[in-house]
């Protein structure tokens, strides 16, 4: 089962940019994620946690994010997704 989340805002903080530039993806490809057709995010894990998919210009980006408010979102990690590593749907 997917959820859909209605995003109002980002909190971006140096953080987390800083963390995601590591994979080589920009708050606003993360932010590009979340609007993309495919969007896909399951309920809470961990620690309140989401893990969420998004395919951009080809390629699959996985992020990790945790609502931080009422339509506030907070990217935790991101990164893309290797061919070989993708699990068929």
């Amino acid at each position: 089962m997917y959820y859909t989340y209605c995003v109002l805002r980002f909190v971006w903080v140096p953080g987390n940019i800083s963390h995601i530039a590591v994979h080589d993806v920009t708050p606003a490809e993360a932010e590009a994620a979340f609007a993309a057709e495919d969007f896909r995010t399951g309920p809470a894990e961990q620690k309140g946690r989401h893990v969420a998919s998004a395919t951009l210009a080809g390629r699959v980006l996985q992020l990790v994010y945790a609502k931080s408010g009422p339509g506030e979102v907070y990217v935790i990690t991101a990164h893309w997704v290797l061919a070989k590593r993708r699990k068929p749907r």
